[in-house]
């Protein structure tokens, strides 16, 4: 009842996800797999060349628009009701971190840098639980914990958990966002701008992140939420995309890099269509099994 309720509150406000998630889902697909493996492993793709040098460059949208693209769901996950967000995130992101021990214990190498928004989800969910009744001091307080972990991670003698925690605390203004723009109110303006202004400072307090302009990816995710939210509902491929965000999300990651390892003698075109037919297939394979196990 309480998710039925969610539903229409969401509808009748317009602020649908679904065409974000699919559009995000596909980014990421892209800059993980035709991306940042082929680039990893000495391959240069004409037309990942054409789009970097006619795109990405212009935009100032690095990373093959993988960043843009996990952007995208974080602020589609705090635009969702968190109870809600918990239980379509959960099983995926469980199942891909079980499964990328698995393949790592087995000698596999799947794309680890993902864990970062996984964690931040996490740390979104656990404080959220925690301050629950009260919507606005659970974004404040969360976007303190954010700045808070970004400046002590690049303190001098931070040690290793703590930089990488701040590394982790820069994909949190995405998710709280999505919770400003389901608020939906002018007081969300100013809390957002800060949220933009997090990943100015990460990019200028750590050196993994210098010259990488997240914080115009976060602007760009921003406006394409804007737009498209409330949109493209109607269309199959979009509802099926979003539904399966989060177990697409898991495979890309484990499913589709490991693939794309053990396939790397073939044609890069034949291992990729390959990669993609398994990633889609897994995605679909867990989905179902969650929506058995746990309902709709």
């Amino acid at each position: 009842m309480a998710d039925q309720r969610v539903t229409v509150l969401e509808n009748t406000r317009g602020t649908r996800p679904d065409a974000v998630a699919a559009l995000g889902i596909c980014l990421v697909g892209y800059g993980i797999l035709a991306g940042l493996w082929p680039a990893r492993h000495g391959y240069s793709p004409d037309l990942s060349i054409v789009i970097r040098e006619w795109v990405n460059k212009p935009l100032g949208i690095g990373e093959d628009f993988g960043f843009l693209g996990v952007t995208l769901l974080l602020v589609t996950g705090g635009m969702i009701a968190t109870p809600t967000l918990v239980r379509r995130l959960g099983p995926p992101l469980a199942a891909g971190v079980a499964l990328g021990a698995v393949a790592m214990a087995l000698g596999a190498h799947p794309l680890v840098e993902l864990v970062r928004p996984v964690a931040a989800v996490l740390l979104f969910v656990v404080i959220w639980t925690l301050t629950r009744r009260w919507p606005w001091l659970s974004v404040v307080l969360q976007l303190e914990v954010a700045y808070l972990l970004v400046f002590a991670g690049a303190a001098p003698g931070a040690d290793a958990l703590l930089h990488h925690l701040g590394l982790v605390a820069e994909y949190l203004p995405a998710l709280l966002i999505g919770q400003l723009i389901r608020l939906g109110t002018l007081r969300a303006l100013a809390l957002g701008v800060l949220c933009v202004g997090l990943p100015a400072v990460a990019e200028h307090l750590y050196q993994e992140l210098s010259g990488w302009w997240h914080a115009l990816t976060v602007v760009y995710a921003v406006l394409l939420t804007l737009l498209l939210r409330g949109r493209g509902i109607r269309f199959p491929v979009v509802r099926w995309l979003s539904t399966r965000a989060g177990w697409l999300f898991a495979s890309v990651a484990v499913v589709g890099y490991v693939a794309l390892d053990l396939l790397s003698r073939l044609p890069l075109v034949v291992a990729l269509v390959v990669a993609l037919g398994l990633v889609g297939f897994a995605a679909e394979g867990g989905y179902r099994l969650a929506e058995r196990v746990y309902g709709p």
